[in-house]
């Protein structure tokens, strides 16, 4: 249990008073942001060779689950536009599938990976300052992006021999697993699915802010436990009596 000086939690923060103060601080400033309403049409899966063999064996699919493993950015200057940012967005997602096999059975789970890329334009340039801290942190004179999603909708998922199609040009895997991740041959059974996000893409930049300040936030609760020297039954003295047990109605 720490103790500042002698002095408790609750004293600490009576002494430095409910009347704020200023306190210089580094935070992150949302600059821009945008929400977005994306549904990837025809996304071709890769599965890993164990998976794609299932596939092959299977009638029908149905989508089981879908989520967003990771989000990719790409964040330049818009030339046509001074101050102003393309942001470019790269959602990679696994999905989760119930394959049924030909001759019937248990269906078998497999999953699947894809990604899809968004851009949006924020205002944002670039401020010409790069910041660098003992830390080893860096920051670019460019702001962050940063994206906030659901969990992703997985409207459909449909089966489809190789040939038929190859899905759309966002559609080409990218880096969820690729490694062991092979592309379907002609002959070979393909998957398509279609993915909504609701998502919020904004441009933040860390600055020097001057914010209010109303003191210690001090923690007010101890984790002392009983001391072990104490004699039981002053532990058990201090206990209230269980009434309620009594008379479960009694409040």
């Amino acid at each position: 249990m720490a103790y500042f000086n002698n002095t408790s939690p609750a004293a600490l923060q009576a002494a430095a008073g409910n009347s704020p103060g200023r306190t210089n601080i580094m935070a992150s400033r949302i600059i821009d942001s945008t929400y977005c309403r994306e549904c990837a049409d025809n996304l071709q899966l890769l599965f890993t060779a164990a998976d794609q063999a299932i596939v092959d064996s299977s009638i029908s699919v149905k989508g089981a689950a879908c989520r967003i493993s990771d989000v990719l950015f790409n964040v330049a200057p818009f030339s046509a536009t001074p101050g102003c940012c393309r942001v470019e967005a790269t959602y990679l997602f696994d999905v989760t599938l119930e394959c049924c096999p030909a001759g019937g059975g248990t269906p078998l789970t497999v999953t699947g990976y894809c990604n899809f890329a968004s851009q949006v334009l924020l205002r944002g340039g670039d401020s010409g300052v790069s910041t660098f801290t003992s830390a080893g942190l860096r920051s670019t004179s460019l702001p962050d992006a940063t994206c906030q999603a659901t969990e992703p909708v997985l409207v459909s998922a449909c089966l489809a021999p190789a040939c038929e199609s190859q899905g759309t040009g966002y559609g080409t895997p990218l880096c969820n697993a690729d490694a062991g991740l092979v592309r379907p041959t002609l002959g070979q059974n393909t998957v398509f699915c279609s993915v909504g996000v609701f998502s919020i893409l904004s441009l933040e930049r860390t600055e020097p802010l001057q914010v209010p300040s109303y003191g210690y936030a001090a923690p007010l609760r101890s984790s002392r436990q009983t001391d072990p020297d104490e004699e039981p039954c002053a532990v058990f003295n201090r206990l209230s009596f269980p009434i309620g047990r009594f008379f479960p109605g009694y409040r």
